[in-house]
């Protein structure tokens, strides 16, 4: 997989991955708005460590919003 060079907004999710859709809901619907970012073409990111629980309580991952 090439993933496209340019910049990202990046928002961090914390807890439990199975409680993941409220940190997108925040990141596309309060953070990225107030970037004042423009949405460039490419598919968002998702940033794992492998090395973490991702079902613990004080799991952080990152979600990546591609922008202008």
């Amino acid at each position: 997989m090439v993933i496209p060079a340019g910049n990202y907004l990046e928002v961090t999710h914390e807890g439990p991955i199975s409680n993941l859709a409220p940190s997108y809901g925040e990141a596309y619907g309060v953070v990225f708005p107030q970037s004042g970012a423009d949405l460039r073409g490419g598919p968002h990111l998702e940033l794992y460590d492998a090395m973490l629980n991702p079902n613990a309580d004080d799991y952080k991952m990152g979600i990546l919003i591609p922008v202008k």
